[in-house]
């Protein structure tokens, strides 16, 4: 996990950065939600002819969530029959009041709200949710909302409940009475809340929706699933430096060293103690049942003088390869996740000519000394992501603030020292007949970079510029460097800001897997005059994640798709995925709402073999230190004692069941 990338391009060019409101003060709104993999046996009395018992379903289901805090009503103008006629799907709208400028004190729902209000959970009632699809249906809604004041003297706001105590009662069909719409006739009802207070409910017409006064239809609970194919791997990602502590040895414990640069000077002197911890953790590894786990080998330990190996640290790292693999648990191995030996950047770090080869030594002693039958490998994590930090912003080591071109050397080098290391793995396979291709693969080694994808959205969808500059952010921040290994050329353009082409043959083609990084998305907002570049979180939620960050799951599935639609041959990995969460409010949500997502995806046809969840305990979260709770795990920071959050236990039921059981 790492600091907000994208944004510092535009901060550290002295161009203005800010986080805008993005709420949209629409009111009411209308969101159309597609429920499917509902068990036929509960929905045999529907028919496209006949949808009250389907509106009258929805509204149980619906009633006790939404009742708490908001005001609700649904209607249902779809229902779909499975081919085989064993399932069956029905789309509901509602309509509800969101927070704006004129009622930013009631307690009422938002979006994400009531998409976590949904029954379909683990511990929820019935049936399963197979998508929610927001905002992809004609507007307006076939049924509005509407508050209309009674009283000249009061404003608005008076017409909204300041306690959850004084809440609007949810309307549903009970509270109406028997009124037919096929006729066109609009119909409208008052309810009297208050001597001054009333609202006014319309109804627009629908060609088969009634309205009915009859009671809900209720169901008895049965179970439904979103099941994984039989062969996905479900994972937890981790990196050395971050979990082992006690190591003096790399750029990030001098970095550590300089006043202001970790939140609140913190230091990762013994971290989350991984390094003593070894065999409880892979203890707490099997006991989650994940069939692969993504580690990192801290460099800096292995070899902490050029050409000096460390014997201590070569046993240590393989004393934990072998006891993955007696646990079966296929290790991925990370060869750098943001870390270089102190004499690495003495020599200038990633600017220095050497590395490439110097790296490339340092993966085949790894490869040899200690993971010689491990597959899959991750030779950079997030290259670009660090590389802006590290020379534009000047936020993580070596800390320069610096024109955006800046990165053209370093980054060129990262790409050389991957190049190398993909050639010479792959040469091994030719002379050791042992490295045979597994099921599915041409080659034993499966080489590649995991990749930070974010989602860039425009602030407004209908200006022309805004939509140019997201998709120029999307270009560059997502594909120039997967762009650059499929061509071998590295193209980075950015309007105003830079123009980076450089040709780098070797590089082409050096991907046996894409691996894709991915936990938020950003809003652009562009003005020419004065020139004005605005990101910030996209999210009109209440729910952001402890960093601020906005959770937008649809944003991986859109990314997957894309992925796959430019290297459609190469089986994607989801490498890291997750979310600061110190109370574990969302953790569980998160999860399941990107899996959902995932599932699609992989339902569409891309070809996602593995899923790797960041982390499985808190650690040291670079620049933020120990303030970011990521972890499955919470680590207590006074003994170093792993304690599982609520999340932990749902993500290993997940893993037990190979997807999401729904109850």
């Amino acid at each position: 996990m790492r600091f907000p990338s994208f944004p510092l391009i535009f901060c550290s060019l002295g161009l203005l950065w800010s986080l805008p409101s993005l709420a949209d003060p629409i009111l009411p709104r209308s969101i159309p939600l597609t429920f499917s993999h509902i068990p036929l046996s509960q929905f045999r009395a529907f028919r496209d002819s006949d949808l009250s018992n389907a509106q009258n379903y929805c509204v149980a289901q619906f009633r006790q969530t939404i009742g708490r805090e908001g005001i609700a009503l649904w209607s249902v103008h779809a229902f779909d029959l499975a081919k085989d006629q064993t399932e069956a799907s029905f789309r509901c709208e509602i309509t509800y009041f969101d927070s704006n400028a004129a009622l930013q004190s009631s307690p009422l729902w938002t979006l994400e709200n009531l998409l976590d209000s949904l029954p379909f959970d683990p511990k929820g009632p019935d049936g399963a949710i197979l998508m929610t699809e927001v905002n992809r249906l004609p507007h307006p809604p076939y049924i509005q909302i509407s508050l209309k004041n009674q009283n000249p003297e009061s404003s608005l706001d008076s017409l909204v409940p300041q306690t959850s105590s004084h809440s609007l009662k949810v309307l549903t069909t009970q509270d109406l009475p028997k009124v037919s719409l096929e006729d066109g006739r609009d119909g409208s009802f008052e309810f009297k809340l208050s001597p001054s207070q009333h609202l006014r409910v319309q109804l627009k017409p629908h060609p088969t929706l009634e309205i009915s006064s009859s009671p809900p239809v209720s169901f008895k609970s049965t179970h439904s699933r979103l099941k994984f194919p039989a062969e996905f791997k479900w994972s937890i990602a981790t990196s050395a430096y971050q979990i082992e502590g006690r190591n003096s040895k790399s750029d990030w414990s001098d970095f550590e060293k300089m006043p202001g640069r970790i939140f609140k000077n913190q230091k990762n002197t013994l971290g989350a103690d991984h390094w003593n911890q070894l065999e409880k953790d892979i203890s707490l590894l099997k006991e989650m049942g994940v069939r692969q786990y993504r580690m990192s080998i801290e460099w800096s330990r292995i070899e902490p003088e050029p050409g000096k190996w460390d014997e201590e640290a070569t046993r240590h790292y393989r004393q934990e390869i072998e006891l993955l693999q007696k646990n079966q648990i296929e290790p991925i191995i990370t060869l750098w996740h943001s870390t270089l030996p102190h004499w690495v950047v003495q020599k200038e770090g990633w600017r220095w000519e050497g590395i490439p080869k110097a790296f490339e030594t340092f993966a085949r002693y790894t490869q040899e000394k200690i993971a010689p039958n491990v597959q899959t490998w991750v030779t950079l994590n997030e290259p670009l992501l660090y590389l802006v930090g590290a020379y534009v912003a000047g936020v993580v080591p070596p800390a320069e603030k610096g024109p955006f071109d800046q990165i053209g050397i370093p980054l060129t080098q990262m790409l050389r020292a991957h190049a190398l290391v993909y050639h010479s793995f792959h040469a091994l396979e030719k002379t050791n007949p042992e490295l045979k291709a597994g099921e599915g693969t041409k080659n034993f080694f499966q080489i590649g970079i995991a990749h930070r994808l974010d989602a860039f959205t425009p602030y407004d969808p209908n200006s022309p510029l805004d939509r140019w500059m997201a998709k120029q952010a999307q270009q560059t921040y997502n594909w120039a460097i997967p762009q650059a290994l499929q061509t071998g050329t590295l193209k980075i353009s950015i309007p105003f800001i830079s123009n980076l082409e450089i040709e780098l043959p070797e590089i082409e083609g050096t991907q046996d897997y894409f691996g894709l990084n991915y936990y938020t998305r950003y809003s652009i907002h562009t003005s020419l005059f004065p020139l004005d570049i605005k990101t910030g979180a996209a999210s009109t939620s209440q729910e952001v994640t402890d960093m601020g960050w906005d959770m937008y799951p649809e944003g991986l599935y859109l990314l997957l798709k894309e992925a796959h639609r430019r290297y459609p041959k190469l089986p994607i990995w989801i490498t890291e995925n997750g979310i600061a969460d110190s109370l574990d409010r969302f953790r569980s949500r998160y999860l399941r709402r990107h899996l959902v997502y995932l599932y699609r995806a992989i339902q569409e046809g891309v070809p996602v073999r593995g899923y790797s969840y960041w982390s499985l305990y808190d650690n040291f979260e670079w620049d933020q230190g120990f303030s970011i709770r990521v972890g499955l795990f919470e680590t207590d920071y006074k003994n170093r004692e792993r304690k599982p959050r609520g999340s932990a236990h749902y993500y290993k039921e997940i893993i037990r069941n190979n997807g999401i059981v729904f109850q």
